[in-house]
Formats: structure tokens, sequence, C-alpha cells
């Protein structure tokens, strides 16, 4: 266990807070950073380019892109809940900063049911591999915290809806998941080339056998993660930027008393397109121009 002490202060240094900005639930709440302002939304007809109310059940819905009091709004609907009014909010986050983007850079247990659990499987690990753990020098070149992405419009944000941040190591590949960070041991890596990466892990899922990282975009960068199993009867992707590249690009956020939908209509990805290298990328930084769309 002394092995891993060292990474165990490593992973505490990303500490934040994994809490939505639900003011309901104190578990979802962040003490370190202050809570977001967003402005509210003029009702209909009072802004230029602003989305109609649309009634339904009892609540009312706008679907953007629309721009009020300088913030792009992708989604608004009120309803009541309870004695209350939910004020559900998509919106647009300009160039996130370390405070606003805690989300991501949580992989150190936030309780002590989180840090037990985080324990007992780092215990599992150097149970099962009492010598020293492997280091992979291909992994020398890749970046260790990676922040989830997704793209709207043709343009990557990082995406708001699932703050779940991937870190790696020498030896460990971690995943944050709801209930806090999974430390899984990397077996082998290998560099298959200068924009691919092959890992030897489950990932903290029972049916993958490896993750291939893909760098689709050297200049951002931007990677598609890719979950599989060597069978490839389970194969699944995911978009991800290195954290200091999540700092730069725009984020797509929500504000809600309750967890809500996603209600972004996200573009659809051709992942094995996209590695193939035959789409291009942007950075998202918003669309350029505004417009009306009803769902």
């Amino acid at each position: 266990m002394k092995a891993l002490i060292p990474f165990i202060l490593v992973v505490s240094l990303f500490a934040g807070c994994l809490g939505r900005r639900t003011p309901n639930s104190a578990a979802n709440a962040s003490a370190e950073a202050p809570e977001a302002v967003i402005p509210e939304p003029a009702a209909a007809g009072e802004g230029t380019d602003a989305g109609s109310w649309i009634c339904q059940d009892g609540s009312r819905k706008r679907w953007g892109p629309f721009v009020e009091n300088d913030t792009t709004f992708l989604f608004v609907e009120e309803y009541p809940i309870g004695n209350d009014t939910n004020h559900y909010k998509v919106f647009i986050r300009k160039a996130p900063q370390p405070a606003d983007n805690v989300n991501f850079t949580v992989l150190s247990p936030q309780n002590e049911t989180e840090w037990s659990d985080f324990t007992y499987l780092l215990r599992e690990i150097k149970k099962s591999h009492p010598e020293p753990l492997p280091r992979h020098a291909a992994l020398k070149e890749l970046p260790r915290s990676w922040t989830p992405v997704r793209s709207f419009g043709g343009r990557y944000y990082v995406d708001g809806f699932h703050p779940y941040p991937v870190w790696i190591s020498d030896s460990l590949f971690v995943r944050q998941f709801m209930d806090g960070p999974c430390p899984s041991l990397i077996g082998a890596a290998e560099r298959i080339s200068p924009t691919h990466y092959r890992l030897r892990t489950s990932a903290g899922y029972s049916d993958v056998d490896r993750v291939d990282i893909h760098l689709v975009d050297t200049v951002l960068p931007i990677a598609v993660f890719a979950f599989c199993n060597d069978e490839n009867t389970t194969c699944f992707h995911g978009l991800y930027a290195p954290f200091e590249t999540g700092l730069e690009i725009d984020m797509v956020d929500f504000y809600s008393l309750e967890l809500p939908e996603d209600e972004v209509q996200w573009d659809e990805i051709d992942f094995e397109t996209l590695i193939a290298g035959k789409v291009s990328s942007s950075v998202g930084k918003g669309p350029e121009k505004s417009k009306n769309e009803e769902k």
C-alpha cells in the first residue's frame, strides 16, 4: 500500500466538488466555488432574436440558441416543483475558468464512503499485483487529465451534463463515476502511431478489455476514447480534451433545482470517420450567429 501513497497524494491534488449547481442538494454544492449568476432570459418579444415560449402541460419552454443579456441559451423551461418554480436553463458558459470547472478536476473521494471504496479498490489491485506496478514509458507524451467534451453545431464544448473526467498515471487508469473515482490497472500500453495509444485496462468496466485513445485534433487537442472488449461485442466512444484545453473551450452547462433531462441537440458523431481523419474539428466558441429553432 505504501507504493500507492504517492498516487493517492497526486490524485488528491485534483480535489474539488463533483456536484451540479442544484440548490436543493447539499451534496451537489461546491464550498470553494462561488455560485454562478446566470442572467434571466427576457420574456418573449423583449429581446432580439429570442425564441418563443411554448406552453406544454403547465410548463413554458423555449428552444434556442438565442441570446439574452450576453448569454447564449440553448433551452429554457419553467415548471412548478412543489411550492416553487423550477427555472431550468441550458446555456453556454464562455471559456470556463478553474472555479467554474471544478466538476472536471474531481479525482479525489469526497466523503468517507468514497474513500473506503477507493481504498478497497487500490488494495485489491495491490493484492493481485504484489510486485511494483508496471510503469509504461509509452504514455510519457500522453496528457494525464482529460475533460469530457461534446460537439454542438460543429464545434466542441466542455460537457457540463456529464462531468466525469479521466486521469492516467504511468500505471493506473482512473475514471470518475457518479459514486467516486475508480482506479484500474494498466496492464500494457503502446503508442501505435503518433496519434494512437492503446491501453490494456478495464477502465472500471466489467466488459471492457482495452482503451484506444485517438488524437483526432492534435492542435487543440481533442481525443476519441474507444472503450472495447477484445471481441468488439462492446465498444463505445467518448470525446475528451486535456484539462488545460478544456479551460479554452466554452462549456454547455445547466442550472436547475433538480437534475433535468438533456435537451441539447448534440451533433451525431461518426466516430470511425472522425478517427480516420475525414471530419474537421473546431474549438467551441459558441454559435457565430444566433437562430431560433422550435422543437
